[in-house]
């Protein structure tokens, strides 16, 4: 497959797993967050759910510059009956970018940067995507730390973002504005967790669905060599 073809792909499926996570995968990712000051409405919930502020999830969310864990993702497209799952490892660092080590079904690794993004296959053959020669694959990079950083303050601009707590675990919701580039892609995408964050869920405008559970997750100070050398591709 020539590489123009390959970009062309990746651009639709990275803009639409991001926002329908990641992780995306991913990605999806709010597993950081800085403090902030924004109220957010309620979104409806059960009965003995609460509304609460950004802020208040901030003060909930572990902070650590490095977080490694487990991720299981669940594809599920309309014309399918089963979904498609995937496993594998992650490590996030805050100030880099994210890792995505795919274990199954096929062996690989995923590194989005503000660079661009890495893929790794299981014969190690690297291949490539510049973030300052694609906008939307910049966009995404971009869009992608922000929602590690948790900087809702940003993310606000494309999405209506409203969250709310039940017990211990809190929820975000957010809808793409009707002007964002996003709400040509994904409804909704759904954010739970207490310390961590625990679970992503993308609604996508085609109906199709994707689920990433995030387990087994661990904090460090810093990168191991190997990891640090992985992010500077």
């Amino acid at each position: 497959m020539q590489l123009k073809h390959i970009y062309h792909w990746r651009s639709r499926f990275y803009i639409t797993a991001l926002i329908g996570l990641p992780l995306v995968l991913f990605m999806v990712f709010t597993l950081f967050a800085e403090s902030s000051h924004a109220s957010i409405p309620n979104h409806p919930e059960a009965a003995t759910s609460q509304s609460i502020t950004v802020s208040e999830i901030s003060q909930q969310l572990d902070k650590s510059p490095v977080l490694r864990g487990q991720f299981v993702q669940e594809k599920q497209f309309t014309i399918m009956t089963r979904p498609l799952v995937s496993k594998g490892n992650f490590v996030l660092a805050r100030t880099l970018g994210i890792w995505m080590h795919n274990d199954t079904p096929i062996p690989s690794d995923l590194v989005l940067t503000d660079a661009g993004i890495l893929q790794i296959n299981a014969s190690g053959e690297r291949e490539t995507i510049d973030a300052s020669q694609q906008p939307a694959v910049k966009l995404m990079t971009k869009m992608i730390r922000q929602l590690v950083a948790g900087d809702w303050e940003q993310l606000s601009l494309h999405f209506d973002i409203s969250a709310s707590q039940i017990k211990s675990e809190w929820r975000a919701h957010l809808a793409p504005k009707p002007n964002s580039l996003f709400a040509a892609h994904a409804q909704s995408i759904e954010v739970h967790g207490t310390e961590f964050v625990s679970t992503i869920v993308i609604i996508e405008n085609s109906g199709d669905e994707t689920r990433i559970h995030f387990d087994q997750i661990t904090s460090d100070r810093e990168l191991s060599a190997e990891e640090n050398d992985t992010f500077h591709w």
